[in-house]
């Protein structure tokens, strides 16, 4: 019975030190602050020929629309 005690003693410290370990590149400013999220007109106006096509009808209602991700210099072209 002191084995099933002990893991659950230990399953924090083991999470702790997983978590420590993580790379870094996914919070990295540098990478962040090069790009830009920006509303994807092309896909919407995909998803809405797709829909007049299509032989089932169906609402398309948008609650996070779909965004792309773009080089800040290719903002302004």
């Amino acid at each position: 019975m002191a084995k099933p005690k002990l893991l659950i003693l230990l399953m924090p410290t083991l999470v702790l030190f997983s978590c420590a370990s993580s790379p870094k590149y996914a919070t990295s400013k540098d990478i962040d602050n090069e790009y830009v999220y920006v509303i994807d007109y092309e896909k919407i106006a995909k998803i809405k020929e797709a829909n007049k096509k299509s032989s089932w009808k169906i609402n398309t209602l948008w609650v996070n629309l779909p965004k792309k991700r773009i080089k800040k210099s290719e903002l302004n072209k």
